[in-house]
């Protein structure tokens, strides 16, 4: 077990905000963050765009951290 927590590698988290969902999941799977939450949020912008992302764009964060996207449900336009 604590050989497993010295193994872990640390990545960089990386933007996904304004990119549609196919895009984030891609990018957050290639940079070793597999884990992703979708949840979806009414708003003006482009159907299934990437509105918010924790953890923020830029942290660093152990391989197989879970993220949390929030994914634009309908334009009202």
């Amino acid at each position: 077990m604590a050989a497993e927590l010295l193994n872990r590698r640390v990545v960089r988290v990386p933007d996904v905000v304004g990119r549609s969902i196919i895009k984030a999941q891609i990018l957050l799977e290639d940079a070793g963050l597999p884990k992703i939450v979708t949840l979806y949020r009414e708003s003006y912008e482009d159907r299934d765009t990437v509105l918010e992302q924790r953890p923020a764009r830029g942290q660093m964060v152990y391989e197989g951290t879970e993220v949390t996207i929030w994914i634009a449900r309908r334009g009202y336009l």
